[in-house]
């Protein structure tokens, strides 16, 4: 049997969906419908880590508008009494709960990128996401971590991994004995942010390519690690570094602005939390950065 409910029971259903998808359906009585928006919702956030920026557009269109709005239009059905409305909500409040917690410290997190160590490839104000899963700390990979000294999270790429031999030769990366693939140098420009003080920084990019990613890194001639006269290994200088088992080597992309690997040393594996997925939300000096909404790394 069906009901026509007035509209202030249409609206209230409305509500309750938006604070638990479902919730609005079981109080029109249909109780089916109401779980299976439930379900739907917990496996599209679910799926955010291999969906990206579309599928969290798809997830906040369902879980923010179609949930409620089916809510309030669908045709009542017979009631639930007050007693398994009120458990059945109360249950999938708490799952919704439960399911939060688990996702946010075992499958994906967000973050905000508070320095400028990272750019161009992230900015100042990037809100984006981390796959808590994908700890390998693979070659070319924006990795989030642990420093091994202060606890701090970071975010910076791996470009070396265990075995490897790693140098920088007049601003290029090498990589066991051969320069790492980069396009031509270029000026760019990039948000800074010192003392609380918006700033435009001016300098020159170019295109790295390592491990199946290109991205865009800051490059300066001038540098060259290790430095000349850094410590000597039995009497010889050292012109690479060597990436010892269980490690990753890790550098910012602003590679002259950057306290990475080159100043500690290789990274332990274990340290590594996830590898950054995209940006859902940025803001710089101007507000919203909007086309940076849904940039992947």
């Amino acid at each position: 049997m069906t009901t026509r409910d007035p509209i202030g029971v249409r609206l209230g259903a409305a509500a309750l969906s938006l604070a638990v998808p479902g919730a609005g359906q079981l109080l029109r009585g249909r109780l089916r419908r109401g779980l299976a928006w439930f379900a739907a919702c917990g496996v599209l956030w679910y799926l955010l880590p291999w969906t990206g920026p579309i599928g969290l557009l798809i997830a906040l269109g369902v879980r923010v508008l179609a949930v409620a709005v089916d809510a309030a239009v669908i045709a009542g059905g017979p009631r639930l009494s007050a007693g398994r409305l009120i458990g059945l909500c109360l249950a999938m409040a708490a799952t919704m709960v439960a399911l939060g917690v688990v996702f946010r410290t075992q499958v994906m997190r967000g973050y905000r990128m508070p320095s400028a160590g990272m750019n161009p490839t992230v900015a100042i104000g990037d809100l984006f996401y981390v796959d808590l899963r994908d700890r390998a700390g693979a070659l070319g990979a924006p990795i989030v971590f642990l420093h091994p000294g202060t606890g701090a999270e970071f975010i910076q790429r791996v470009v070396a991994v265990a075995g490897d031999r790693v140098a920088i030769r007049d601003g290029v990366l090498w990589r066991n004995g051969a320069a790492v693939p980069t396009g031509p140098a270029a000026p760019c420009r990039y948000d800074d942010r010192r003392l609380d003080r918006w700033q435009v920084a001016t300098a020159t990019c170019r295109e790295e390519r390592l491990g199946g990613r290109r991205y865009q890194v800051v490059f300066d001639a001038r540098q060259q690690f290790p430095a000349p006269d850094d410590a000597a290994v039995d009497g010889v200088a050292a012109h690479e570094v060597v990436v010892p088992p269980g490690h990753v080597f890790v550098m910012g992309d602003n590679r002259p602005n950057s306290n990475d690997s080159r100043s500690w040393g290789p990274l332990p594996t274990d340290r590594i939390v996830g590898t950054a997925l995209y940006v859902w939300l940025s803001q710089g000096p101007e507000g919203v950065r909007w086309s940076r909404l849904g940039t992947r790394f």
